[in-house]
């Protein structure tokens, strides 16, 4: 279990009293019938895929157990109980006893579909989750760009007075308007103000449950959404033990494959483990990005290493209800890697690797755009008193020679073949890319200007850079 869903759980466990009287006010408890009989009754709702709630709804009585997945359970706590089943469906019993000797058992068959469920009976909102899949992550981001301003009746009552957003079932009239999945806009309106807007989206961030599921294929051919970092190639020298820092962007389209209609995407990039630190990733929407001025976006922005999982999630969303063709940078990243982490590697080269996993974007109707992923970016992390970046006799997968050289140097693998070759200048611009695929090739440098030159090979599935001096 990740540390989110535990601090859920503890949230949920700290109100459960307040909890209580929404679903007593609902359920009420009626009156011991004549005769002396009595009836047990219970209620429950999910309080996500894992969790669920259940409610003792049964007449007056002096004792009750709970009897889940055969096995039973003895609770005081005001005839609420939290559950953890180990499948589903499961069969859950409750069984009350009166001080004259009646005794009532009442079962259901717990499933997520159930009829009997509190929330299927009432279509709960649960705040930050407006695409109904019991989660409030960056796919909900969408859905309120997509409602953005819009209006209807506000919720009357909360299970948590003072906490609108907190992760409760809620109660809530209908709106008349839909999305084109069928969720009611109730869900869009997370704070429960009557208006779709800007303070809904902390509901989100407040209630983050990361997916780890979700399938969103990438369409060979369509717009590309993909990763660049601005300097491939950073130098980092072990004495002096300052942090590195450097920087990359999220794209989407290029001049020659343009998006069209898009108004918002949700995306999640996974990095190595074990380099960054909780914090240490910062992005912000860019100034001139295709979806037009920060101003006029919503945005999410998430780091699940908060929850110890290498990964970083956005989205960002159009409040105006058209969408924006174009192409270009919409979120810059920001990394900062402790140099105390790179120094305790005690590696020549560290490969910083960022690749998009999920992502997910939808026109200003809500319909999903294609789009194809692009392929991971990496930086690579140079020390510079362990790379042995200048000798071409080193035992390396791959030697550079002459070095210095004048109108051109050869490369030879020593084991495997050369995949990719790129030369950037000493400030980290790509000058040279090309794809090589062979043991051995000669490189063109005629025309350059005399300095430090960086070459970045893969050879392999591996990562090596070589220093290059042009005479």
């Amino acid at each position: 279990m990740y540390n989110g869903l535990l601090a859920m759980t503890n949230l949920i466990r700290s109100s459960l009293l307040l909890l209580i009287s929404l679903f007593w006010s609902i359920h009420a408890v009626s009156a011991t019938p004549p005769g002396g009989t009595c009836k047990a009754d219970f209620s429950f709702a999910f309080l996500s895929d894992t969790t669920l709630i259940f409610f003792n709804t049964s007449t007056p009585h002096n004792s009750h157990f709970w009897t889940l997945e055969g096995s039973s359970l003895y609770n005081n706590n005001n005839g609420v109980l939290l559950y953890e089943p180990t499948t589903l469906p499961f069969e859950a019993c409750l069984t009350i006893e009166t001080a004259d000797a009646c005794r009532d058992t009442f079962c259901l068959m717990i499933d997520r579909e159930s009829t009997d469920a509190f929330c299927v009976q009432n279509e709960c909102v649960w705040p930050g989750d407006t695409n109904g899949d019991w989660k409030a992550n960056q796919f909900d981001l969408l859905n309120i760009g997509l409602g953005y301003g819009k209006m209807g009746p506000p919720r009357e009552e909360f299970p948590i007075e003072d906490d609108p957003t907190a992760w409760a079932p809620n109660t809530s009239t209908d709106w008349d308007d839909f999305t084109i999945n069928s969720i009611n806009y109730k869900h869009l309106d997370c704070d429960g103000d009557g208006t779709i807007g800007d303070e809904d989206v902390q509901a989100i961030i407040d209630n983050y449950r990361p997916d780890f599921s979700l399938v969103t294929p990438s369409t060979p051919g369509a717009p590309p959404v993909f990763l660049a970092f601005t300097n491939p190639v950073v130098e980092w020298d072990n004495t002096s033990n300052e942090d590195i820092v450097f920087q990359a962007q999220v794209f989407v389209g290029t001049s020659d494959n343009p998006i069209t209609n898009l108004h918002g995407i949700a995306l999640d990039i996974s990095h190595p483990a074990g380099i960054a630190e909780v914090g240490s990733i910062t992005s912000n929407p860019t100034d001139d990005s295709p979806l037009g001025s920060p101003d006029n976006l919503l945005n999410v922005k998430y780091d699940l290493l908060t929850q110890e999982i290498p990964r970083y999630d956005l989205a960002i969303t159009r409040k105006a209800a058209s969408g924006a063709d174009g192409f270009g940078a919409i979120f810059d990243l920001n990394f900062i890697v402790s140099g105390d982490i790179i120094g305790g590697l005690n590696e020549p080269i560290t490969a910083f690797e960022i690749a998009l996993e999920r992502v997910r974007m939808v026109n200003p109707e809500g319909d999903t755009i294609a789009f194809s992923i692009g392929a991971p970016a990496t930086i690579s992390i140079v020390n510079s008193k362990l790379a042995n970046t200048d000798d071409p006799t080193d035992d390396a997968q791959v030697k550079l020679f002459p070095n210095p050289a004048k109108e051109a140097f050869e490369l030879q693998a020593v084991e495997q073949d050369i995949r990719l070759l790129e030369l950037f200048d000493s400030q980290g611009r790509r000058l040279r890319s090309r794809v090589i695929e062979a043991r051995r090739a000669s490189v063109d440098v005629h025309g350059l200007q005399k300095g430090l030159y960086w070459v970045r090979m893969q050879v392999g599935d591996k990562w090596t850079v070589r220093r290059l001096i042009i005479n």
